[in-house]
Order: C-alpha cells, then sequence, then structure tokens
C-alpha cells in the first residue's frame, strides 16, 4: 500500500474499519500510528 487512503480502503474493505467516527479518526492519524490495525488486517486476510 502506498497511500493512507489506499491504506485505509483496505482496511474499511477487509471489515477493520466499521464505522464513520473510526474512519474519520483514522483519516486524521499520521500513518505510523496505524501499525496494531496493520496486524489485524493482516491476520484477517492471511
Amino acid at each position: 500500500m502506498k497511500t493512507k487512503e489506499e491504506l485505509i480502503n483496505t482496511m474499511i474493505v477487509s471489515g477493520v474499519l466499521k464505522t464513520t467516527q473510526i474512519i474519520d479518526a483514522f483519516e486524521k492519524l499520521d500513518r505510523k500510528y496505524f501499525v496494531p490495525a496493520l496486524i489485524i488486517l493482516r491476520e484477517r486476510l492471511a
């Protein structure tokens, strides 16, 4: 994933991000804070 937008879209499609409030929060965060969510995403896609 190259951009924060791509990362967020992947997390939405995979069901990691489900609510508008959570999506909005992730859009405001620096990508470096996504590491725990990436671990969850990787486990779900494995």
